[in-house]
C-alpha cells in the first residue's frame, strides 16, 4: 500500500514544520560533485541511510525524473526532481512512501564553488510530518534528523576519496 505526499515547490524549503540545514565543504570540482549527485545508483556507496535507488524514467536524468528510493530503515520513498540545474542544484519531492511518515517531503542539494577546487555542498531536508511524528515531538525529530544527518559528511568523503 503507498501513502500518497503532496506536491511541493522551493518554498517548501522556507515553510516546513521540520527543515534541516547540512553543509560541507569538499575539496573537488562542481562538476565532479554534481557527477555523484546524479549517479543516482551509486548512492548508497556515501549515503549510509540510502540502501537502493532505482530510476523509474529514461537516461538522461533532469527535471522531471522520477525514481525509487529505498532506505535502510525500510522506508520506499517515489520522488520527482523538480529542479536541476547541471552542476549547481537539484531538488525532489516525495510522491508516495510505503510506510505513512510525512505529508509532505523534499530534499534540494546545493553546490556553491568557493574556490578552484574547492565547493560547499548545501543540503536541505524539509518535512511535514505525520501527526504521530508531530506529537512524538523533539523525539521525533531527532529520529527524522537522524536519517539525514550523515549525507554531507558521506558524499564529501566519498568524492574527496575519487581525487
Amino acid at each position: 500500500m503507498l501513502f500518497k505526499c503532496r506536491m511541493v515547490g522551493e518554498e517548501f524549503f522556507n515553510e516546513a514544520p521540520y527543515v534541516f540545514h547540512y553543509e560541507k565543504k569538499i575539496s573537488a570540482s562542481k562538476e565532479r560533485i554534481f557527477q555523484q549527485l546524479s549517479d543516482w545508483e551509486n548512492w548508497p556507496s556515501w549515503y549510509s541511510a540510502v540502501k537502493k535507488i532505482k530510476p523509474t524514467c529514461g537516461k538522461p536524468f533532469g527535471l522531471n525524473s522520477t525514481r525509487i528510493t529505498t532506505m535502510s530503515n525500510g522506508i520506499a520513498a517515489d520522488e520527482t526532481f523538480f529542479i536541476w540545474e547541471k552542476n549547481s542544484k537539484i531538488a525532489f519531492y516525495t510522491t508516495s512512501t510505503n510506510i505513512p511518515c510525512a505529508s509532505a517531503l523534499a530534499e534540494v542539494y546545493e553546490i556553491i564553488e568557493i574556490d578552484e577546487g574547492q565547493c560547499l555542498f548545501k543540503y536541505t531536508v524539509a518535512m511535514d510530518p505525520i501527526l504521530l511524528l508531530k506529537v512524538m515531538g523533539p523525539i521525533g525529530k531527532f529520529f527524522v534528523e537522524k536519517t539525514f544527518s550523515g549525507a554531507a559528511d558521506g558524499l564529501a568523503k566519498y568524492v574527496e576519496s575519487l581525487a
